[in-house]
């Protein structure tokens, strides 16, 4: 062959067969990839992206997306508020004495007398002359299962400069003040404990009687048992004095967990009052009983969650 005249035809055959090996090289592998993905993204998803190629309502348009971000930012300032709705509740909870962490000898003095004074606050409206019904004040202290009154740390169990310590210990004291509240608008009969720590009865509540997260990460549940006695018909006033929140002064706020309810035999059953009535001063269409029934308290336990937020910054700007 005479390549000075064949010399374009054999330039033309090694460029095209520089080509075919580019392609084999390269491109037939990164062709073969992308068919691998299509057939996976396919089965995985064949039927989003048929419903999308036949078009239709479900399909997002350009303005369902500039909508469900307009959404997006307004459920998320929304979100924001609610946010620091707890945190203003949350915070009262951990202020003592003009929005100030107090020293710890500060504390635990104006605090005893705290707790005295909302015991005497109670003496004074269950106490009868024939029984005392409010624990007399001592120093109750954390994790006593045969508790008696509103339950609190000593003074060398809270470590001095441990501010987490120190308000916990203020948000206890805050939540036995709501609860001291809450027996007294319900005309509660009889107060026998409000308890954080381990309790032996009723067994039930002692067995949930631990702290849980909030959902979404917002901080944990604080549980404790409330036990009292008041008439039944009192109940649901407890019940409501317990969770009503007051925005304009915030505090505790609290889901009720557990109830159970039995009778108290600190009170005596009372039976029905009889009357003899004479005969002849009996008339039926006049007369009338000078007796009220009596009713006995029941005896109440609650385990109460308090909630004990701790909103990340981000969530709250």
């Amino acid at each position: 062959m005479d390549f000075k005249k064949n010399g374009f035809w054999i330039g033309l055959a090694a460029g095209v067969g520089v080509a075919v090996i580019g392609f084999v090289a390269l491109v037939l592998p990164k062709w073969a990839e992308e068919s691998d993905k299509r057939t996976a993204v396919t089965g995985a998803y064949g039927t989003q992206l048929t419903a999308i190629q036949a078009g239709g309502d479900e399909v997002p348009t350009e303005q369902w997306v500039s909508q469900a971000g307009t959404q997006d930012a307004a459920i998320l300032a929304e979100s924001k508020k609610l946010y620091q709705f707890f945190n203003a509740g949350d915070l009262a909870l951990e202020a003592w004495f003009e929005g100030k962490v107090p020293t710890k000898g500060v504390m635990m003095s104006k605090a005893s007398d705290g707790i005295a004074n909302m015991l005497k606050e109670l003496a004074a409206k269950m106490d009868t002359k024939d029984a005392k019904n409010v624990p007399v004040f001592g120093r109750h202290l954390t994790g006593a299962t045969d508790l008696q009154g509103f339950e609190f740390a000593r003074s060398e169990d809270v470590p001095e400069g441990d501010m987490e310590a120190m308000k916990r210990w203020m948000r206890n004291y805050n939540i036995h003040t709501k609860m001291k509240d809450a027996m007294l608008e319900a005309n509660a009969k009889r107060f026998y404990k409000v308890q954080f720590s381990t309790i032996q009865y009723p067994p039930e509540m002692g067995a949930r009687l631990k702290e849980r997260p909030i959902s979404n990460d917002l901080g944990m549940y604080i549980p404790f048992l409330l036990d009292c006695s008041l008439l039944w018909k009192d109940i649901p006033t407890l019940l409501a004095a317990i969770v009503r929140y007051d925005e304009k002064t915030p505090g505790p706020m609290f889901r009720i967990a557990m109830m159970r309810m039995e009778r108290d035999p600190n009170f005596a059953i009372v039976g029905e009052v009889k009357e003899d009535v004479e005969e002849e001063e009996y008339n039926e269409a006049t007369w009338k009983p000078t007796f009220e029934a009596v009713e006995d308290p029941v005896r109440v336990y609650l385990l109460i969650e308090a909630h004990n937020f701790n909103i990340p910054e981000a969530r709250l700007k």
